[in-house]
């Protein structure tokens, strides 16, 4: 255990420890550490509390340049759903104070640090080859040829990133006893009682004896008919409207530790009527695999959950679907982000018939598209010379579009004879336009110049290395523009080789955005199961956006000033979503690009860190807590792996 005053509250908390308040959604303790001036590996251990929401720490460093300015970075960690979480980071040269923040909303919270020390790189190392050995002996040979930035960044990624199969592994590294008379209690909170309801014939575990104090829970067998219908009248007699009813269909088994958070998430969360968590697969060499399930979602989340998983509902909403009501206006859902359930290989079939596409149909987002002509579309193409990719890009085009699309050409300084001559001719077409933005490349410029220009109801932002792979790639992006909750709109991009470039983008990867499943195998299903479907997240990329204008107009469009080159297409999604417009990923709307093979970035420029450092500091709440991407993931690497 730490020495005393290891950990003083520093802003934003109140409390003695363990149990803590947080008075801010950015609660933050300072580490009293004695921090070498070169920076060094620092070793981290910590419990959380069982009852709390799973969140995602930050480290922050203030650190001082060779000429004395004073700078912030930080490090985003991964949560824990068991109760204990580790890590180890490089805390850089010039580091004159470090901040801890462990969660991301205001009021109780459990904490406790258990270890803070300073450690050698070769145990650092040890723990690497430990975890995932090849990476970190990658790491190795940076350090071998004097490439030291290289090395602590592998050494890092190796340490901080387990493969998906090192689950059982390591959830034991994570898991402690309960302790629910002191870090774990829930404290002063009104909750729910909660009824667990055995489905199906099979036999069910009865509840343990050592329940959580102050849970109301008891257990009932309601067999399910030859459809999978229950007697929800009877499941709910008795019950507040506020209650839950958990359903646990045949062959699953419920994780008793999970229930004090579900009660807590239930009674924070008053307007969400249904909640769901994580399930474990026991696999047949007696194994154990985890399915991580992202936060919620109408587009995804009743599909997914309708094929047997363990699911809790208000009692209240149980009973509108049994007396025959309309479907509720948007009933919202809640992720635990913790296993909720275990079961064995075998779906257990569908859960309560009905029930879930009731649900949905509350959701506008679900309706079918508006019927009538649809809306005019301009496609905005920024370029500068490039005309075997500019001209390839336009040949894909031409034959998709329907009549009166504009495609309008924003040339930034083209130079060649060749190219000039291409837009001249381009020009002459019906509604095809070329605007000239001259001066030094700013690709939020360019695309707010090209906004201001052009003529259609929905803007199409489209990189001149794309090409079209389907006559209908447009209309999906044209029918969730103009849906009156809907904003940025995205495509699935594959590499010419057909592997996944872009599947949608995950708030925090690499410590800012990245896009999930890259270099996948362009028909896998991707992380959560989503990369061929419909869903919701938080950005998607500029090289094929669409928006509606007047929505591109409300926001402002893109940031010209902060960033001018990188992130803006992430940036852009993040206002949407901050003025209540859900940014899409349209799966069905596939084109192939040659990435940045027109304008190459330069990730160590000047320009590039003070734009990722504007970045990080406007969007730190949401790199921390994406929605969409779940907290105990590590965000060390584009491919799923374990934090």
């Amino acid at each position: 255990m730490p020495e005393a005053g290891l950990l003083q509250p520093f802003r934003g908390i109140a409390g003695q420890g363990p149990l803590w308040q947080a008075l801010d959604r950015a609660p933050e303790f300072r580490l009293a550490l004695a921090i070498p001036p070169g920076g060094g590996w620092l070793s981290l251990q910590w419990d959380v509390s069982l009852s709390d929401a799973v969140a995602r720490p930050i480290l922050i460093y203030d650190w001082r340049d060779e000429s004395g300015l004073t700078y912030e970075s930080d490090a985003l960690l991964a949560g824990s759903a068991f109760g204990r979480q580790e890590a180890t980071v490089f805390v850089p040269a010039g580091t004159i104070s470090i901040r801890f923040s462990p969660c991301d909303r205001p009021g109780p919270f459990g904490f406790r640090l258990r270890e803070a020390r300073w450690i050698p790189a070769m145990e650092a190392l040890a723990r690497g080859i430990a975890i995932q050995p090849f990476a970190a002996l990658h790491a190795l040979g940076a350090w071998l040829i004097r490439r030291p930035d290289d090395f602590r960044l592998l050494l890092t990624e190796a340490i901080g990133a387990r493969p998906l199969r090192d689950y059982a592994r390591w959830k034991r590294a994570r898991s402690r006893m309960p302790d629910w008379s002191g870090i774990d209690q829930i404290g002063a909170v009104d909750l729910p009682r909660l009824r667990l309801c055995a489905m199906g014939t099979a036999d069910h575990p009865m509840l343990p004896p050592n329940l959580p104090g102050g849970i109301m829970a008891e257990w009932h067998a309601f067999p399910a008919d030859s459809e999978g219908r229950v007697n929800l009248a009877r499941a709910t007699e008795g019950l507040a409207a506020r209650d839950l009813c958990l359903f646990v269909p045949a062959g699953s088994i419920v994780c008793v530790e999970a229930l004090p958070a579900l009660l807590r998430a239930a009674a924070d969360h008053p307007d969400a009527v249904l909640f769901y968590g994580d399930e474990e697969i026991e696999t047949p060499d007696r194994g154990l695999t985890g399915v991580f399930r992202a936060g919620f979602d109408p587009l995804v989340t009743f599909a997914d959950l309708a094929a047997g998983a363990v699911v809790a509902l208000r009692a209240g909403i149980l009973r509108q679907f049994a007396e025959g009501a309309p479907s509720p206006a948007s009933p919202p859902g809640l992720a635990l982000h913790r296993p909720l359930s275990r079961r064995g290989a075998a779906p257990a079939g569908t859960l309560l018939p009905g029930l879930l596409p009731w649900l949905a149909a509350g959701w506008p987002l679900l309706a079918p598209p508006a019927e009538g002509a649809p809306p005019s579309v301009s496609i905005l193409i920024p370029t500068r010379d490039r005309l075997d990719l500019l001209r390839a890009c336009i040949d894909s085009l031409e034959p998709t579009l329907p009549p009166g699309t504009e495609i309008l050409i924003i040339d930034n300084d083209s130079e060649r004879a060749e190219t000039h001559a291409f837009l001249a001719e381009f020009a002459t077409r019906p509604h095809r336009r070329v605007l000239p933005v001259p001066g030094p490349f700013n690709f939020s410029r360019l695309c707010n110049a090209g906004a201001k220009a052009s003529t259609g109801r929905v803007l199409v932002f489209l990189n001149n290395d794309t090409t079209t792979l389907a006559r209908d790639w447009l209309r999906p992006l044209q029918d969730y523009a103009i849906r009156p909750d809907c904003g940025a709109i995205g495509a699935r991009l594959l590499y010419p080789s057909g592997r996944v470039q872009h599947a949608g983008i995950a708030i925090g990867i690499g410590g800012y955005a990245g896009h999930v499943d890259l270099h996948a195998e362009g028909d896998a299903e991707g992380q959560f199961g989503r990369a061929r479907r419909d869903h919701s997240l938080l950005a998607v990329t500029g090289a094929c956006l669409a928006v509606e204008r007047q929505k591109f107009d409300a926001v402002g469009g893109f940031d010209e000033e902060n960033l001018p080159v990188d992130l803006n297409d992430v940036d852009l999604c993040l206002r949407l979503q901050e003025q209540g417009f859900r940014t899409i990923f349209a799966a069905d709307c596939v084109l192939i690009h040659h990435e940045s093979a027109s304008r190459g970035r330069k990730p160590g420029s000047p320009r590039y860190h003070k734009e990722k450092t504007y970045f990080a500091g406007r969007w730190r709440a949401l790199r921390r807590a994406d929605p969409y991407f779940h907290p105990a993931l590590s965000l060390m690497l584009t491919r799923p792996s374990l934090g």
